[in-house]
C-alpha cells in the first residue's frame, strides 16, 4: 500500500518541477525546439514556435527548404534574455547545403523571441553573418508580391526574355 502512494507523490512533485522551469530554461529549449524542428525540415512543427504575425513571414523564408537546400547542422551560439521587455535574442550558426551545386555554406541568424502567457515565440531574424541566401524565397515572394497584378517582371538576365 505505501508503495503506490510513494510513486504517485514522485510523480506529482516531478510534474511539478517541471511546471516550474525558469524562464531561462524555457527558452533555450524553445530555441531548440524549433531550430531542431527545422533542420529535420518539420517546418509545421517549427511553425508553431512563432507569434502569430510573424508565421507568413517564417513560411515565406523557409518556403523552398528541402527543395532548394538542405540543413546540415545548427549550433546556437548566444542566448540573451531582456526580462524588463519581455523578450529575447538568440544567434544561431546554421552549416547548409545547396542542393544546385552541392556546396557547403554557413549562415548566422539572429532571431528575436517574445514572451508570451505559453511561453516564447519567435518573432522575427535576419541573417547578420556568412551567406544571406539561405532565406532568398522571401526575397522572390515578396518582389512576386510587390509587383502589381498584370505588371510584367523585369528579365532575370539582360536581353532575356521571361
Amino acid at each position: 500500500m505505501r508503495a503506490p502512494i510513494l510513486l504517485v507523490s514522485a510523480l506529482t512533485l516531478a510534474g511539478c518541477m517541471l511546471q516550474n522551469q525558469s524562464p531561462t530554461t524555457k527558452f533555450r529549449d524553445q530555441v531548440q525546439g524549433l531550430n531542431e524542428e527545422a533542420r529535420w525540415n518539420r517546418l509545421d512543427l517549427a511553425q508553431g514556435r512563432t507569434t502569430r504575425r510573424y508565421q507568413p513571414k517564417f513560411s515565406a523564408l523557409r518556403g523552398t527548404w528541402g527543395k532548394r537546400l538542405q540543413l546540415g547542422d545548427h549550433d546556437v551560439v548566444q542566448l540573451v534574455m531582456d526580462t524588463e521587455n519581455d523578450s529575447a535574442v538568440s544567434v544561431v550558426q546554421i552549416a547548409w547545403y545547396n542542393l544546385a551545386d552541392m556546396t557547403l555554406r554557413s549562415s548566422t541568424i539572429r532571431q528575436v523571441w517574445l514572451e508570451t502567457k505559453s511561453g516564447f515565440a519567435l518573432d522575427d531574424e535576419q541573417v547578420v553573418d556568412g551567406d544571406p541566401t539561405i532565406f532568398d524565397a522571401l526575397d522572390d515572394a515578396s518582389a512576386a508580391h510587390d509587383s502589381p497584378k498584370g505588371a510584367k517582371s523585369a528579365p532575370s538576365k539582360p536581353g532575356a526574355v521571361d
